[in-house]
């Protein structure tokens, strides 16, 4: 799954779509969808996030459930599904720089057994080689349903919104909704401190804290930050660099995450008045997590895994896939990589004999310690072979 990476790449510290306005509904909330008596549709879901969705009967296809977004789709894919898109576009901020996004309305989604009618989405330029899924949905659902993300059962779960009532034992949490409508928080704490994040599905690339909270709270000191590198490019272009490391407790409610890696933004950034920063994937994917935006309110309910350390990538490298390759952005000193030879510019083109992954958690960079990766890397016009012995760096 590479396109919800790529936005989380080019929007590092916020979505694409944070600071969109509401999608204006003709029809009032909870009139413009239809669902089955039981109140609630389950879906097979990839990762717990990526499921199929039909667009004007056409489809299925897949499509990214994203916390932190509101309904997205590519230019070029609107074209293929013969979607008219409004020629006015609207400038919103980006890492880079400024991009331009246009709309388009979209009369039915279905959802398994849910169908939502008269749906805006935001249109745009994605490069080709951001691969599939083509679509996110978040807010706009968000707004009509309470949703459940079941990350290790690989199911996402939508409840009618307003008879929707909780039934488990997890730990509740006060969602903060942006004034503007499209976007949810929660309060937690790093080392201690208190902050309000972004609460963002679609982050894969990990838990980051943004500059105004990294600088104003001196976390690169606090933390003994060493190593600084890629962190990621943008449709205006790349991501300031950040600092890499693992902090000592993450903290939301009662639940205390020992040992999280982090990135600490230090560069300015368009997002540090407010949030602290933004909580993906690697926080949330160790809970069963159901959102209830009309009552805001968060459920966290442990997995086995809750408080398990995660490893840091063991070869002590930064890549960003790229056309079926891995181009080193970063080696860290010191790294198992470094000490194998890798430069920064050298190409990945076979791991252990395979292709590499789009993935930007490849497992096989998690591999136990010990583990020796045969790389075959691209350097200039030769090709070289490299083997790295795996150990932890973070």
């Amino acid at each position: 799954m590479r396109f919800d990476v790529f936005l989380l790449i080019f929007l590092t510290s916020c979505p694409v779509v944070a600071g969109m306005a509401q999608t204006p509904a003709k029809q009032p909330l909870y009139s413009d969808y239809t669902m089955p008596p039981s109140g609630q549709v389950t879906v097979p879901a990839e990762g717990g996030l990526t499921f199929q969705m039909k667009v004007n009967g056409n489809g299925p296809f897949s499509t990214v459930f994203d916390t932190g977004a509101v309904n997205v789709i590519s230019a070029d894919f609107a074209k293929q599904l013969g979607l008219k898109v409004e020629e006015k576009s609207t400038d919103f901020g980006a890492i880079g720089g400024a991009i331009k996004v246009r709309t388009t309305l979209v009369d039915k989604l279905t959802i398994g057994d849910l169908v939502v009618r008269n749906q805006m989405f935001y249109v745009l330029d994605i490069p080709a080689d951001a691969g599939t899924p083509q679509m996110l949905v978040g807010w706009e659902l968000m707004q009509r349903f309470a949703v459940r993300m079941d990350f290790k059962h690989n199911q996402l779960t939508f409840f009618n919104g307003q008879t929707f009532h909780y039934v488990g034992r997890g730990t509740s949490l006060p969602l903060l909704l942006h004034k503007n409508g499209n976007g949810i928080d929660v309060e937690a704490k790093v080392d201690g401190i208190p902050g309000r994040f972004l609460l963002d599905s679609g982050n894969q690339t990990g838990l980051f804290l943004n500059s105004g909270f990294v600088n104003n709270n001196h976390l690169v000191e606090s933390l003994g930050a060493r190593y600084r590198g890629y962190n990621g490019r943008g449709l205006g272009g790349p991501s300031p660099e950040a600092w890499f490391v693992r902090l000592h407790t993450f903290q939301l409610g009662h639940l205390k995450i020992s040992g999280p890696i982090a990135r600490l933004q230090t560069a300015n950034d368009s997002f540090n008045e407010v949030l602290a920063g933004n909580i993906g994937q690697d926080i949330l994917s160790r809970f069963v997590v159901t959102v209830d935006c009309s009552r805001a309110v968060m459920y966290l309910e442990k997995t086995a895994a809750w408080n398990k350390p995660q490893p840091f990538n063991r070869t002590g490298m930064l890549v960003d896939y790229n056309e079926g390759s891995d181009e080193v952005k970063t080696v860290f000193p010191g790294s198992p990589a470094e000490a194998a030879g890798l430069k920064v510019g050298d190409r990945i083109v076979g791991i252990n004999g395979n292709k590499p992954s789009d993935d930007p958690n490849d497992p096989i960079f998690m591999q136990p310690i010990g583990t020796v990766l045969h790389l075959q890397v691209q350097r200039n016009d030769t090709s070289q072979s490299y083997e790295v012995k795996l150990r932890d760096v973070l």
